[in-house]
């Protein structure tokens, strides 16, 4: 049911709804080059650390950026 508001509200505002599934996004490296996934690429709640290429970061913003590339959008990595 949320989805199909969250749906409806994108319409009306002119925007698309692309839903992504959330597993191991935070897990898993932002940088398209790398990708790793990996429990231990969670240092803490906040702290992402890859333990294979070194990227560091908010562990919700890769998230959040990972969700976004199997959304289909592209999204920057810094």
């Amino acid at each position: 049911m949320f989805l199909g508001i969250l749906e409806y509200r994108a319409e009306s505002a002119g925007r698309g709804l692309a839903p992504a599934a959330p597993r191991d996004t935070s897990r898993t490296c932002p940088r398209q080059a790398c990708g790793h996934t990996g429990a231990d690429n969670r240092i803490t709640r906040e702290e992402f650390r890859c333990a294979r290429c070194g990227y560091a970061g908010h562990a919700d913003r890769g998230g959040a950026v990972n969700a976004g590339i199997r959304a289909g959008l592209v999204l920057p990595v810094a």
